[in-house]
C-alpha cells in the first residue's frame, strides 16, 4: 500500500534534495531518501524522465535571454514552491492515509485473527460433528440391522401365531365336533338307556307278574298236595282207593314238580337277564366316565392353547412396541443428521 503512494513529484523532490547536497542521485540514494519505499523500476522510470527534462531545460536555457531566464527561474522557483507545497500536502495526506490504512490493517488483522480463531473453533466443531455424524451413521446402520432382525423376528412370530391360530381353529373345530359328537352320543346313550330301562322295567314287571303267577300256582298246587295228603290219611283204610288215589297224587305231584322246576329255571333265567342288564348298565356308566375324561382333557388342551395364544399376542405386542420405539429413534437420528449436515457443508 505504501508503494502505491510513490509518484513523479516525490521522486523529483528526492532527486533535487540529493543533487542539492552534491551527492549522486542514484536509485538506492533516491529510494533511501523516499524512506525505502517504492520499486526501483518505478523510481528508475521517473529518474529517466526527470533527467530528460533537465537536459532539455538546460539546452533551452542557452537560447533564452537573461530576462526570459529570470522569468523562467522565477517561474521554476514558484513551481518548485508550489510543488513543495503540493508534495507536503500530498505527504500529509499520504501519512494520514497511511495511518488510517495502518489502523484499518490492525482492525482487519484483529478481525482476521478472530475469524481464524472462529474458523479453528468451527473446524473443531465441524470435526466433532463429523465424528458425531459418523457415530450416528454407525448407530443408524446398527439400528437398521436391528430393525431388520426385529422385523424378521416379528414376521416369524406372526407366522408362528398364524400357524397357532390355524392349529387353534382346527382344535376348536375338532373340539366343537367332539362336543357335538359327545352331545349326540350322550343323547343317543341316554335314549338307548331310557329305552333299555323301559324295556328292562317292562320285562322285569312281566317276569315279576309271571313269577307271582307261578308262585300262586305253586301255592295252589301245594295246597292241593296238602289236601290230597289229608285225603290220603283219611282214606288210608281203603287200600285200593288209597293206592289209586296215591298213584294219582304221585302222578300229579310229579307233574307239579316238573312245573316247579320249569318255574325255577324261568326264575334263574330271569335273574341272569337282570344280571346281564345290570352289567350292561355298568359298562354304559364306564363308557360315560371315559367320554367325560376325554372331554375334560380336550377342554384342558383348549385352555392351554388359549394361554399360549395370549402369550404369543403379548410377545407380538411387545415386539411391535420395540419396533415402533426403534423406528422413532431412527427418525430422530435422521433428523439430527440432516440438521448437522448443512452446518458441516457451511
Amino acid at each position: 500500500m505504501a508503494r502505491g503512494g510513490i509518484n513523479k513529484a516525490l521522486v523529483l523532490k528526492a532527486y533535487e534534495a540529493i543533487t542539492a547536497r552534491g551527492d549522486n542521485p542514484s536509485l538506492d540514494a533516491i529510494r533511501i531518501e523516499l524512506g525505502n519505499t517504492g520499486s526501483k523500476t518505478t523510481i528508475q522510470r521517473y529518474v529517466k524522465e526527470i533527467e530528460a527534462e533537465t537536459t532539455r531545460r538546460n539546452s533551452g536555457e542557452d537560447l533564452l535571454s537573461d530576462t526570459i531566464k529570470t522569468l523562467a527561474a522565477q517561474l521554476a522557483a514558484q513551481l518548485k514552491a508550489d510543488a513543495d507545497l503540493a508534495i507536503e500536502t500530498a505527504k500529509a495526506q499520504f501519512l494520514e492515509q497511511k495511518n488510517t490504512l495502518d489502523t484499518q490493517l490492525e482492525t482487519v488483522s484483529a478481525e482476521a485473527a478472530r475469524l481464524n480463531t472462529a474458523l479453528e473453533v468451527a473446524t473443531a466443531d465441524n470435526e466433532q460433528k463429523t465424528a458425531e455424524i459418523a457415530r450416528l451413521s454407525s448407530e443408524l446402520t446398527a439400528l437398521q440391522q436391528a430393525q431388520a432382525i426385529t422385523k424378521q423376528a416379528v414376521n416369524e412370530q406372526e407366522k408362528r401365531l398364524q400357524e397357532k391360530d390355524k392349529t387353534l381353529a382346527s382344535l376348536e373345530q375338532k373340539h366343537q365336533h367332539n362336543r357335538e359328537a359327545m352331545a349326540h352320543y350322550r343323547q343317543s346313550v341316554q335314549e338307548q338307556r331310557d329305552q333299555d330301562l323301559r324295556r328292562y322295567d317292562q320285562q322285569l314287571q312281566e317276569q315279576k307278574i309271571e313269577v307271582r303267577n307261578l308262585q300262586h300256582n305253586l301255592s295252589n298246587k301245594q295246597q292241593e298236595l296238602t289236601e290230597a295228603a289229608r285225603a290220603n290219611a283219611e282214606l288210608a283204610v281203603t287200600v285200593t282207593a288209597l293206592n289209586k288215589e296215591l298213584n294219582r297224587v304221585q302222578a300229579s305231584a310229579e307233574s307239579y314238580a316238573g312245573e316247579v322246576n320249569s318255574l325255577q329255571k324261568i326264575a334263574a333265567e330271569t335273574n341272569k337277564h337282570l344280571a346281564d342288564d345290570a352289567k350292561r348298565l355298568a359298562d354304559l356308566g364306564k363308557d360315560k366316565q371315559a367320554l367325560q375324561k376325554a372331554l375334560e382333557v380336550a377342554e384342558k388342551n383348549q385352555t392351554a392353547l388359549e394361554a399360549q395364544l395370549k402369550q404369543g399376542e403379548l410377545a407380538l405386542a411387545e415386539a411391535r412396541g420395540s419396533l415402533h420405539a426403534k423406528e422413532a429413534l431412527i427418525q430422530s437420528i435422521i433428523k439430527l443428521k440432516k440438521s448437522v449436515e448443512p452446518t458441516a457443508e457451511t
